[in-house]
C-alpha cells in the first residue's frame, strides 16, 4: 500500500494487498513473479492468436475488386498521398443508436476512428465500442458466406427461392410472416419496412433488445401520457442524484454525457467548477466510481430509497407496493438520502435525477415527478419523442413466440438479433424457432440463431456500406462507406430492398433518395455534399416536447406495482447487467474488447459472479471458486469474484459470455441468460452453492504494481483551496545525464479529476499503433502488450472504499532507461524532450 503526499489515507489496489495475504507479498518481493515464469503457449494456441492478431493487417488489403472497371493511374492522384490519412465523416452503431466519427483512411483502408466533433452524440469523443469497430471490420470471424440448409450457398440462390416465397405471400396478403429485428434507427430501413408491411398487411414486426429501456418507455408514459426518451444536459447541473444509472458509460448518449460531465469537474487555479455527484448502486460502475458521495445498495432496496427522496424533496406516493416486504432502509441509507435531497433542493433548476434501466416503470414515473417538483425539466432535462420506432421490449418478443406457438408464423426473418442466444431462458426460442417451415437470418456473425436457421446471409459491416442512423437526441447522420465489402455480403438498406421485390440498386442509391424525398432542399446536390462533409443531417434533432408531469396517474402507478419477489430462506439478489466490453455478448467475437481489462474489476477474457467482499466471507467464499447460482427451474455454475464496494446479499451477473457458437477464443465464462426470466428480466433470487471447484479468472488489477511508491495523489477540493500549494517530491540522484533543451519543451498533461476509468483511451491507443493481443494465457502472465492502461486504486473500507483511476501511457521519461539500454538506437530522445522510436531499427529485444 502507499501513502499518498495529500492525505494519509493509503491507497490499495486489491483486497490481497489490503490484507497483506502470503500470496500478495511473495509476489511483490519476487524479482520474477511466478506468473511470469511459466510455461510459454503451445504451438495450437499460438498459431490462433496469430490469426487473430495478424488478421487486422491482412485483411484490408484482400478485399472484393469494385464491380467497375478499374486502371492504374500514371500520375498519382493529389487527394492520395502513400502514408497519409484521409478522413471521412460517417456514423458507427452500437445498441442501434448512431455516433457520430470521422475515420481515418490509408490508401483505401480504415485504420483508426475518432470521435466527430460536429455531431451532437460525440463532440468529438468516441468510447471502447467505436474505437474497436475497426477489428470488428477485419474480424476473421465474420460471417463470409451464404449457408442453406448448413451448406455454403449464394445470393444467387436465395433470390430465385425468396421470389416465389413473396409471390405466393402477396396471395394471402403477407399472413404468416414475420420480422424480427433489434433497435432500428436508421430512417431509410424504417420507411423501406414500413413500406414493405403496407404491400403486406398481415404481416407483423416485432423488435427485441436483450438491453432495453422498457422501464424506462412505461414510467415515462405514465408521468407525461405519451411515449419519450429524456436528454440529460449535465453542464447545467450543479447536483446530480443517480439511482443505479450508469449515465456516463452504458446509457444512450453516454458519450456526450461524459463530455458535458469533464467540463464541469475542472480544478484551475484561476477558479473551481465543480458539480456534486450522489450515486447509489449495487456494484460499482464507472459513474459511481467517480461519484462524490457512492451509497452500495443492494437491488431490492434502491425502490425504497427512491421513495424516501420523493417524500423529502414533498413528492412521496403513499405506501407503495413495490417497497413492501423490503427490509427498512437503515439510519445511515437514510441520513445519507436526507443529505442528497437537501443539496437538490438547495439547487433547484439545476440538478438532475436520474435512475437506471433495471428499476421498475413507477420508478422512472416517480423520478420524473421528482424532477418536475425540482424544476429540472427543461432546465437540465427535457423530453422528445422516442427515437426508435416501435420500441425494443420483451413483450414484443413474448407475441411473437405465442404466434409461433400457435403455428401462425410460416416464415421469420431476423434481422441482426441472435435471440437463440439472449432471449429469457422461459421463452425456450430455439424450440420454438425449429416449428417455423422456414427461416432466415440477416447478419454480421453466424451465431446461435444463424445455425438453427434454414437460410443465414450475411451483412455488411458499418463500415462497408451507405445508411443513416439517429442518435440518442433524434440527430440523423450518414453512414458512407470506406472501402468496398470484403467478402459477399449486402447491407440492410439493399436486402429490404430485395425482400421488397425492388430492382437490385445500389444501397447509396436507396439512401440518397429517401433524404431527397424528406428534405425541402431547391439544390440538392449541394446539400448532400455537404451533408458527407459533416456526417450530420442538420435540424434533425428531436424537437424538445410541451409535457407536464401528472402526478396523480403517478401515484396510481405506484399503487398498482407488483410486489416485489421475495426471497426464500438462503436466498440472494441476482442482479443481471451488461458487460462492461461485451455488452450483451454482440461483441463476443471482438478480441480487442475481449481483452480490454473491464473498468474497475479489471477481468480480462472471462466475466464473474460479482459479489461484496463482506457477503464473499460469510459464504466462505473467495476469487476463483465456482458456484452453482439455482433460481426457478434453472441453474448456472460461475466463478465469483469479490469486488470492493459492491453490496452486501447480492451478485451481479454479467451478460454477454458463455456462448454457444462464438469464436474459438471467445467462447468463455459463464452465460447470465440461463437465469434471466421474462417476468424477472433484471432481478431475481437464488440459492448460492459451493461447488468445491476452482476458475482462473484472468485480472490485470496487480500488474506492474510498485510497492509502497506513490504514483496517484488526490485531495479534497475544499482542502485543496484552503492549502492549494503541492508538495512536490524532490528528484532522487541518477546516473542518467540531464537534456539540455535550448527551445520547445513538450509535456503532457491529464487531469485525473475528469478521469472515469472507461479504458477508451486504451483501445484507442491498440488502434492507433495496431497492438496485439496475447490471448487470456499471456494475460494471466502478465505479458499483456497494452501501451497504455487505466490503473484503479481504492482507499479506505472495502465495504464503501474510495474509488481512483490513473492513466497509464508511455511516460515519455525524461531519463528514460528505455533509450539507453537499446542496442540498435531504435529509441531516442528527441531535442524537444519527446521519446521516439525508430521502427525499422527494433529488433525486439525487449531490453
Amino acid at each position: 500500500m502507499a501513502k499518498t503526499h495529500d492525505s494519509e489515507v493509503p491507497l490499495w489496489r486489491s483486497l490481497d494487498e489490503l490484507a497483506r495475504s502470503p500470496e500478495f507479498l511473495r509476489w511483490t518481493e519476487a524479482e520474477f513473479p511466478e506468473q511470469v515464469r511459466a510455461g510459454g503457449l503451445g504451438r495450437r494456441e499460438f498459431l490462433k492468436m496469430a490469426a487473430v492478431s495478424f488478421a487486422l493487417a491482412g485483411l484490408g488489403g484482400c478485399g472484393e475488386r469494385p464491380p467497375r472497371q478499374i486502371v492504374p493511374y500514371v500520375h498519382p492522384q493529389p487527394a492520395v498521398v502513400p502514408g497519409e490519412a484521409v478522413h471521412f465523416a460517417t456514423s458507427v452503431l452500437h445498441a442501434g443508436y448512431a455516433l457520430g466519427v470521422v475515420v481515418d483512411s490509408r490508401l483505401g483502408r480504415p485504420t483508426k476512428i475518432e470521435g466527430n466533433p460536429e455531431h451532437p452524440a460525440s463532440l468529438g469523443a468516441t468510447d471502447i465500442f467505436a474505437q474497436a469497430q475497426i477489428y470488428e471490420l477485419y474480424d476473421p470471424d465474420r460471417s463470409q458466406a451464404v449457408y442453406r440448409g448448413g451448406r455454403i450457398s449464394a445470393w444467387s440462390q436465395f433470390e430465385p427461392e425468396w421470389r416465389a416465397v413473396l409471390a405466393d405471400l402477396r396471395e394471402r396478403g403477407g399472413a404468416g410472416l414475420r420480422l424480427l429485428t433489434g433497435r432500428i434507427t436508421s430512417p431509410t430501413a424504417l420507411a423501406q419496412i414500413s413500406q414493405l408491411l403496407e404491400e403486406l398487411p398481415e404481416a407483423r414486426w416485432h423488435v427485441y433488445e436483450p438491453i432495453d429501456d422498457t422501464n424506462a418507455q412505461e414510467g415515462l408514459k405514465v408521468a407525461f401520457g405519451q411515449p419519450a426518451d429524456l436528454v440529460y444536459s449535465l453542464e447545467r447541473a450543479d447536483v446530480i442524484f443517480s439511482l443505479d444509472c450508469d449515465f456516463l458509460n452504458d446509457v444512450p448518449g453516454s458519450v456526450r454525457y461524459a463530455r458535458e460531465f469533464g467540463r464541469r469537474r475542472t480544478v484551475r487555479q484561476d477558479g473551481i467548477n465543480m458539480c456534486r455527484l450522489y450515486v447509489a448502486e449495487p456494484s460499482p460502475t464507472v459513474t459511481g466510481s467517480i461519484a462524490d458521495n457512492r451509497l452500495p445498495v443492494r437491488p431490492g432496496l434502491l425502490t425504497a430509497v427512491l421513495a424516501r427522496l420523493g417524500e423529502r424533496l414533498g413528492v412521496s406516493a403513499g405506501e407503495p407496493s413495490a417497497t413492501r416486504g423490503a427490509a427498512a432502509l437503515d439510519d445511515n441509507v437514510r441520513n445519507w438520502v436526507d443529505v442528497a435531497a437537501r443539496d437538490l433542493q438547495q439547487h433547484r433548476g439545476a440538478s438532475l435525477v436520474c435512475v437506471g434501466r433495471r428499476l421498475p416503470p413507477q420508478a422512472h414515473a416517480l423520478a420524473a415527478l421528482c424532477n418536475e417538483r425540482l424544476g429540472n425539466i427543461g432546465a437540465t432535462l427535457r423530453a422528445i419523442d422516442s427515437v426508435p420506432a416501435p420500441t425494443p421490449s420483451f413483450g414484443s418478443l413474448s407475441d411473437l413466440l405465442k404466434e409461433m406457438q400457435a403455428g401462425a408464423v410460416t416464415h421469420l426473418l431476423i434481422f441482426e438479433a441472435n435471440p437463440v442466444y439472449t432471449a429469457p431462458a422461459d421463452f425456450a426460442f430455439a424450440e420454438e424457432l425449429a416449428r417455423v417451415p422456414w427461416t432466415a437470418q440477416f447478419g454480421l456473425y453466424r451465431d446461435e440463431t444463424a445455425v438453427r436457421c434454414f437460410w443465414h446471409l450475411p451483412l455488411s459491416h458499418t463500415l462497408e456500406s451507405w445508411s443513416d442512423a439517429r442518435a440518442f437526441d433524434g440527430t440523423a447522420g450518414i453512414v458512407q462507406p470506406l472501402l468496398t465489402p470484403l467478402y459477399q455480403t449486402r447491407s440492410l438498406q439493399a436486402v429490404l430492398a430485395m425482400l421488397a421485390g425492388r430492382p437490385l440498386i445500389g444501397d447509396r442509391d436507396l439512401v440518397r433518395d429517401h433524404w431527397r424525398k424528406t428534405v425541402n432542399e431547391a439544390d440538392f446536390e449541394s446539400w448532400w455534399r455537404e451533408v458527407l462533409r459533416a456526417g450530420v443531417i442538420p435540424n434533425s434533432a428531436a424537437p424538445a416536447l410541451d409535457v407536464q408531469v401528472r402526478a396523480e396517474a403517478v401515484r396510481q402507478a405506484w399503487h398498482r406495482a407488483a410486489e416485489p419477489r421475495e426471497e426464500r430462506p438462503g436466498q440472494v439478489e441476482l442482479a443481471f447487467a451488461p458487460d462492461p466490453t461485451l455488452w450483451d455478448g454482440v461483441y463476443g467475437s471482438n478480441v480487442w474488447l475481449q481483452e480490454l481489462p473491464k473498468p474497475i474489476t479489471k477481468l480480462s477474457w472471462n466475466n464473474a459472479a460479482l459479489v461484496a467482499p463482506q457477503t464473499a466471507e460469510r459464504l466462505g467464499l473467495r476469487s476463483g471458486d465456482v458456484v452453482q447460482l439455482t433460481t426457478d427451474n434453472h441453474a448456472v455454475l460461475a466463478a465469483v469474484l469479490p469486488v470492493p464496494g459492491h453490496a452486501p446479499d447480492c451478485l451481479t451477473l454479467p451478460l454477454g459470455y458463455g456462448r454457444e457458437v462464438a469464436a474459438a477464443l471467445a467462447a468463455t465464462g459463464f452465460n447470465a441468460y440461463t437465469l434471466r426470466t421474462s417476468s424477472h428480466p433484471w432481478l431475481t433470487a437464488g440459492a448460492v452453492d459451493r461447488t468445491g471447484m476452482r476458475q482462473r479468472l484472468v485480472t490485470t488489477q496487480m500488474h506492474f504494481a510498485l510497492e509502497g511508491r506513490p504514483l496517484l495523489r488526490h485531495a479534497i477540493v475544499t482542502e485543496l483551496a484552503a492549502a492549494p500549494a503541492v508538495e512536490h517530491s524532490q528528484p532522487r540522484e541518477s546516473l542518467y545525464p540531464e537534456w539540455p533543451y535550448p527551445g520547445t519543451q513538450w509535456a503532457m498533461v491529464i487531469d485525473l479529476t475528469r478521469c472515469n476509468g472507461c479504458s477508451a483511451c486504451t483501445i484507442a491507443c491498440q488502434a492507433e499503433n495496431n497492438i496485439p493481443t496475447v490471448g487470456p494465457d499471456q494475460v494471466q502472465r502478465g505479458r499483456e502488450m497494452y501501451w497504455m492502461l487505466v490503473d484503479t486504486y481504492f482507499s479506505g473500507s472495502p465495504d464503501a472504499p474510495g474509488i481512483y483511476h490513473q492513466p497509464r501511457p508511455c511516460m515519455h521519461c525524461e531519463k528514460a532507461p528505455c533509450e539507453l539500454v537499446c542496442p540498435v538506437g531504435a529509441t531516442q530522445h528527441s531535442a524537444d524532450g519527446l521519446n521516439e522510436m525508430i521502427y525499422n531499427r527494433c529488433v525486439g529485444t525487449r531490453y
